[in-house]
């Protein structure tokens, strides 16, 4: 079974991939690494990110279920976030310009904080940003497809049609932490099975669905300044930071198959 174990304190892992872009850098603290992003304008993206998943093609990414993610983490203040961060499985499912998004089949099982004006729910009933735990089970989807589709999501009536159409048929779990503090430190545990997830924050079970994603995925922690917005259209974009934001870590272990 793969296994990595980080305590985030140099030497880093040889597993790693670092990403800075922007005002974004990575570097250490006295309790680990800090992800960070400096105040900078809407104009570029600005991120820190640390992944096993750039520079290999998403059939040869590592993760399979039955796989386990302990992270221990603590996030800066919602209240001054511009952006998005968290850490958990993906797929590189999401790109972002200054103007526009493009999804491609999200498979995802993660940890995430949206400020506004993000909205990311796949289920009804909740707004989509916040703090939350999220895993979103795409239907398979020819790569012709997928581009042809990202292309006429642009368009307004299409961009709806196809929102509504996700909300009723792609199976998602999730669950606002609206009772967990993010900027206090925390051990999270992701337990991903071939048909269930669940989710733990400090032994105590947040998430337990039967809706999982689809293999292979990789490992995926950040901090960024765009949003995304599922709201009958679908926008976005880069935010103006105004403060300083973090991801930090201490530990990050990964067991799978």
């Amino acid at each position: 079974m793969p296994r990595i174990e980080e305590r985030c304190r140099p030497p880093w892992h040889p597993h790693w991939v670092r990403i800075c872009t922007g005002t974004g850098d990575i570097h250490p603290t006295p309790e680990g690494v800090r992800l960070h992003v400096a105040p900078g304008t809407g104009e570029r993206y600005h991120l820190a990110e640390l992944d096993d998943t750039h520079m290999r093609p998403r059939h040869a990414y590592l993760w399979r279920p039955p796989a386990r993610l302990r992270v221990r983490a603590r996030f800066s203040s919602p209240a001054t976030l511009r952006g998005t961060a968290g850490f958990g499985f993906w797929n590189m499912a999401v790109s972002t310009t200054a103007d526009s998004v493009a999804f491609i089949a999200p498979q995802v099982f993660w940890v995430f904080l949206a400020s506004p004006p993000n909205r990311l729910a796949v289920t009804p009933g909740w707004s989509g940003r916040g703090f939350f735990v999220q895993s979103i089970r795409s239907p398979t989807v020819p790569r012709l497809v997928e581009r042809l589709g990202a292309l006429a999501l642009r368009l307004p009536l299409v961009s709806r049609l196809a929102y509504r159409t996700a909300q009723a048929m792609v199976p998602a779990a999730e669950q606002p932490l609206d009772d967990i503090d993010p900027t206090a430190w925390h051990t999270y545990l992701l337990e991903w099975e071939a048909a269930r997830v669940r989710c733990l924050v400090d032994d105590q079970v947040v998430l337990d669905a039967p809706i999982a994603p689809r293999a292979p995925l990789g490992f995926v922690a950040w901090v960024d300044n765009q949003f995304a917005a599922m709201d009958g259209t679908l926008r976005g974009g880069w935010l103006s930071v105004e403060h300083a934001q973090f991801l930090e870590l201490s530990e990050i272990l990964i067991e799978g198959t």
